[in-house]
């Protein structure tokens, strides 16, 4: 499941809220709740070197944070791909 993150709402520990309005766009849409151990793939826009639209991907895990969630990514999965209908 992807959902979207801001990369700039890190935590100090480098964890990524997931109570931002794109990714409460995107749980309302797949109409899923939030639980910690869900593996989620997080996206966000992100132009490539050529300034083409591109997504920025990264491999994480759901954990309980306070009173909402964020999630830790697996730093080994960050990578770009370009939304489908692209040009190669």
């Amino acid at each position: 499941m992807r959902l979207y993150f801001d990369a700039n709402s890190a935590t100090e520990d480098g964890r990524y809220w997931l109570g931002v309005a794109g990714t409460v766009r995107d749980l309302k849409a797949l109409g899923i709740e939030l639980r910690a151990g869900m593996a989620v793939t997080l996206y966000m826009d992100d132009p490539d070197e050529d300034g083409q639209p591109a997504l920025l991907l990264v491999d994480a895990i759901v954990e309980e944070y306070g009173q909402g969630f964020v999630a830790r990514a697996d730093r080994s999965t960050w990578r770009r791909e370009r939304p489908q209908g692209s040009a190669v």
